[in-house]
């Protein structure tokens, strides 16, 4: 017999073995993979997503000063380092130390 899975966090649900994320935002339901099964991964996994839906400006605004070499807010800075963390994270529970997809 299997062992009963873990209680799905606040926002998110079981479908089949892997944990989603739903939202509502600007009156627009949003959904997504989480891709784990493991709600403290999931956890920020859904934070991260979240800040970018609810202020996409920022996202973009961080994206465009980045590139052109511009100073970032504390606010843009942090969401920066918050997206690199959870890329990091990704990589090393991976396993793998190739990085992103291709």
């Amino acid at each position: 017999m299997t062992a009963p899975r873990p209680k799905a966090p606040l926002g998110c649900y079981w479908r089949g073995n892997v944990l989603w994320a739903a939202a509502k935002v600007r009156g627009k339901r949003f959904a997504w993979t989480l891709r784990t099964s493991d709600p403290a991964i999931a956890i920020e996994r859904r934070d991260a997503r979240l800040k970018g839906l609810r202020d996409p400006a920022q996202a973009e605004d961080a994206k465009r000063r980045i590139q052109a070499g511009d100073r970032l807010t504390a606010a843009q800075t942090a969401f920066v380092v918050a997206a690199i963390d959870l890329a990091l994270k990704r990589n090393i529970r991976r396993g793998d130390g190739k990085g992103a997809r291709r």
